[in-house]
């Protein structure tokens, strides 16, 4: 499935470029068909650090509470001991308060972002075996060389087929310690970007066409685990890889797609296998890890 720009508020009929909500009504945009953009945008995932999430209110809490402490304190004649014993104990008690709010937070967040990744591991456990492309239909899985017809912009700005690219960026900004304040981390980010083009396929059995804005771009073994891990996945021509996801047979002589350019593609397979995704079930496009960039 593609979208059929041009992106238009499906109330108040502003457009747009897709992807964005209308300004007006607060609604997503759609297309000529009236489906919501479809190719994965670009999205940051991350969470404050301790440094960040206590900046600048905490300290002003902790002060706050000092002076409370102490007047209230002095109010009913305490000791020396006694007070000393009182402002570090509800001093020790805020800001383990303040640490419980940032863990419960930080824990929420992460705990969502590991959700995702395990939902997209857990589809790609759950997919069939790679079957030859020839006898493939339905929602099925296949193997096989790829052919560049439309490639995309890589990470580089070299042409590829498909990537992914995931990058762990680290915001620093200026924390009160005091009198002067001091450079510190605030916040964690990660970065993912992915595009795919046009490309087909190909095993000893057949062709398989993927064009398509529904996809994924997934990692297909490798070692990068966990959400915030950096990750560059990249497809080339010529690249062996998985398609996993809903697709059926046509025509190679009824599609629209643009030939490839230098000759040769599809055109001849007389039999194609088409991969079509949805919004609610993307077409997945696994390849190995190419790179792992370092910090931005």
């Amino acid at each position: 499935m593609r979208n059929q720009p041009p992106f238009s508020c499906p109330q108040c009929g502003d457009t747009g470029l897709g992807g964005d909500k209308c300004l007006r009504c607060k609604l997503e945009l759609v297309d000529k068909a009236g489906v919501p953009a479809l190719s994965p945008p670009a999205v940051f995932l991350g969470h404050p650090t301790f440094a960040g999430f206590m900046d600048p209110w905490a300290r002003w809490a902790a002060i706050i509470a000092f002076i409370l402490t102490f007047f209230t304190s002095h109010e009913y004649g305490a000791g020396t001991v006694e007070l000393v014993v009182l402002l570090i104990g509800v001093q020790v008690v805020l800001w383990g308060a303040i640490y419980a709010a940032y863990r419960s937070f930080i824990g929420a967040r992460i705990k969502s972002l590991r959700a995702r990744l395990r939902a997209l591991q857990a589809r790609i456990a759950s997919a069939p075996a790679a079957a030859p492309i020839g006898s493939a239909s339905g929602v099925c899985r296949v193997r096989g060389r790829v052919r560049v017809i439309t490639p995309v912009k890589g990470p580089l700005g070299q042409p590829v087929a498909a990537f992914l690219e995931r990058r762990k960026r680290q915001t620093v900004g200026m924390v009160s310690t005091g009198r002067t304040p001091v450079e510190a981390v605030t916040a964690v980010t990660v970065e993912e970007m992915s595009a795919a083009g046009v490309f087909l396929v190909e095993d000893e059995s057949g062709t398989a066409l993927v064009d398509d804005d529904a996809f994924v771009v997934a990692q297909l073994g490798g070692t990068a685990k966990d959400w915030n891990e950096p990750l560059s996945i990249v497809v080339n021509d010529g690249d062996e890889i998985e398609v996993f996801g809903p697709a059926e047979r046509k025509s190679a002589a009824e599609l629209s797609v643009p030939a490839r350019q230098g000759g040769g593609g599809y055109r001849d397979a007389g039999n194609v296998l088409v991969f079509d995704g949805k919004p609610t079930e993307r077409v997945m496009i696994l390849a190995k890890s190419a790179a792992v960039f370092l910090n931005g």
